[in-house]
């Protein structure tokens, strides 16, 4: 048997801790004919580019699971949750 680092280690690398000991974060995926677009990595750009401009809106700047460090550069990624967005 082989244990390998979680990947969920490593997002915990990546991502300031809040000073409370809480996280205010949401899942949330784009919907288009009758299901979730999970091979169609475009989509995936546009939903976040949209959600990230509502949650600037909103003055609550998000991150983005597809772009940990929010540099616009999603290849640079150890782990991709497309799904995830959190407060900043």
């Amino acid at each position: 048997m082989v244990i390998a680092p979680s990947k969920y280690d490593e997002i915990l690398d990546l991502v300031e801790e809040d000073p409370t000991g809480k996280a205010s974060a949401v899942d949330m995926v784009p919907w288009i004919d009758g299901g979730i677009p999970w091979q169609r990595r475009r989509v995936w750009y546009q939903f976040a580019g949209y959600i990230k401009g509502v949650g600037l809106m909103l003055k609550t700047p998000l991150i983005w699971g597809g772009d940990w460090d929010s540099d616009l550069t999603y290849t640079d990624q150890r782990f991709h949750d497309l799904p995830h967005y959190q407060e900043v």
